[in-house]
Parts: structure tokens; sequence; C-alpha cells
């Protein structure tokens, strides 16, 4: 059922992975809140701290995709997946690990940055056209997200790292908008997550020696005995990793490439209104305007490519 509704309703389906991605911004500020008591301001373990994050949630997710995919009939998708995960895995590694130096809001602008990226990509990569209702729509959403980060706007190390992750955003939705179509969902999840958990768990067993196993260890043991953290990881895991990233390789492939990204752009507005729920973001006038914005520019270009579709001659 739910993914007949994810076929039928990409634009609404990819709208819903924001909500879920908006909220994960907050879940994963936390892991870093509580590992900050371990790591200090020591980069090695700030980095290491975040992968072995994600090196339990793209562990999961291929659990349980990797599962669903044996029982099914043979297919392919598996190569698509893990392409796209590279270019997923490093993002998201940056992302996180910015997450230790600034708040969610800003965090989510910096990644919603990518969607400034695609189209240039999408052009470099295809030579596809621009369409001017998404340039429009495009420069509307980042200026709301000026808006959003109003009063908090600096180029720290949060910042950078994100700026940096949003180009691998950018990059996975060309590549997954290439390479996605006709591909079978379920194995390209179940590949998206292998290859990220991979990539992460190689990485964090290079590092662990240099910081000791038994501070990792002790560090693990003492994190996810905590029943907050562990409500934190069911949330993460089961929302924005399993359901969120199962409907992106299953909507965005329906979607043109700058469309998709411009309703990622929805992102900083539900990471926003999560991470003032929690307490790591203020609520402001400014924060309000500047989402107003994200959904307005999402509008244009939404009417602006039905507009479109309209005049195109009969095939």
């Amino acid at each position: 059922m739910l993914a007949a509704f994810a076929t039928r309703h990409p634009a609404i389906g990819l709208g819903i992975v924001t909500v879920f991605w908006g909220l994960s911004f907050s879940l994963m500020r936390n892991w870093q809140v509580r590992a900050r008591e371990w790591t200090g301001d020591d980069l090695l373990r700030q980095s290491l701290a975040s992968l072995l994050l994600m090196v339990i949630r793209m562990t999961a997710g291929f659990t349980v995709f990797g599962l669903m995919v044996a029982r099914a009939k043979p297919g392919h998708g598996w190569m698509a997946g893990a392409l796209v995960g590279v270019a997923m895995g490093l993002g998201l590694f940056l992302q996180l690990w910015g997450l230790a130096f600034t708040t969610p809001a800003l965090c989510a602008f910096f990644t919603g940055l990518a969607s400034l990226w695609v189209p240039v990509l999408a052009f470099v990569a295809t030579g596809a056209p621009v369409g001017r209702a998404n340039l429009v729509g495009l420069a509307l959403s980042l200026a709301g997200g000026v808006l959003l980060v109003e009063g908090g706007w600096r180029l720290g190390a949060g910042e950078w790292l994100t700026l940096a992750a949003s180009v691998m955003f950018a990059a996975q939705i060309v590549v997954l908008d290439r390479l996605g179509r006709g591909a079978d969902a379920g194995r390209l999840t179940a590949g998206f997550f292998l290859a990220i958990a991979t990539l992460t768990l190689a990485a964090s067993l290079a590092m662990a020696p240099a910081v000791g196993w038994t501070e990792t260890g002790g560090f693990l043991a003492a994190t996810l005995s905590d029943p907050w953290v562990a409500l934190d990881l069911a949330l993460l895991v089961g929302l924005p990793t399993l359901w969120g990233f199962w409907w992106m390789n299953l909507c965005q492939p329906r979607l043109d490439a700058t469309r998709a990204g411009l309703i990622y752009l929805l992102e900083p507005v539900f990471s926003t209104f999560f991470s003032c729920l929690i307490g790591h973001d203020a609520l402001t006038a400014p924060l309000v305007a500047g989402g107003a914005l994200v959904l307005l520019g999402n509008a244009v270009a939404e009417l602006g490519s039905r507009s479109r579709k309209a005049d195109e001659p009969p095939a």
C-alpha cells in the first residue's frame, strides 16, 4: 500500500521524506551533543563518533532491505544503489560531522544548497535545460533559506562541512536520476545501504585503533545504554533511514532532478520546526518568513513545471 501510494504520487511521497529527514537533523544533533562528552575537541573522535552512528543506521537499513529483496524475484538495481550510496554516504558523513558544530536549522539550510548545484550538475552531465520557473523557485527558496538562519549566519566548521555535503547530495540526486529509472526500488535501496555501511564500517575500523579499542567500545556501550539515545536511534532508523531512503529511491526517479531538488528544499522548514520543538533552535519571525518563502519557491516551481508540460505538444 505504501509503495503504491508513493508510485502514484511521487512528489507527495518525496515531500513526506523531507518531513522525516527534517526530524533526522535534531536526532543526529542529539547524538553529537551526547558524544561531545567523549569527543571533546578531538577531530578524530568527532569523526569516529559520526561514522559509528552511520554504521548503526546503514547496517540496520541493509539488514531490513537485504532480507526483503532476498525473498523477491531476481532483478537489477544493486549496482545503481551502490553508486548512489557512495555519493550519499560521503554527504551524510560530512553533514553529520557538521552537526557537531552547528544547529539543525543552519545545517538544514546549507544542506538545501544541494538544490543550487543540481541544475548545474545536471546541465554539465546531460545538457538538460533548466526551466525559468525552476530558477525563480530556486531563488525564492534560497532567499527563504537565508531568512531561516538570520541572526546565526556564520561560516564556521559546521557550515563548511555541510556546504561540502550539499555538493555530494546534489551529485547523489543527479546519479539517482540517471541510474534509478527502471531499477527495482528494493534492490536499489539495499545496494545503497550496503555501500554506505561497508564504507563507514571500513573507515571506523581504520580509525578505532588510533583512538583505542577500549575507549571506543566504552563510548558505544555507555551511549547505547542511555534510554533517550535508544529512543532517538529507533526513530532515526525507522523513519528517516528505512522509510525515508526507501521512498527517496522509489519517488525521485519518477521526477526530474531539478524538481526533486526543489522539493528537498522543504527539509529546512521541517528541520527548523523539529529543532525548535526539541530546543536546539528558537522560533523567530525570520524563521517563519523564511519557511514561507521556501514553500512559495517550491509552489512556483511545481506550477511552472505543470504549465510547461501542458504547453508541450502531444508525442
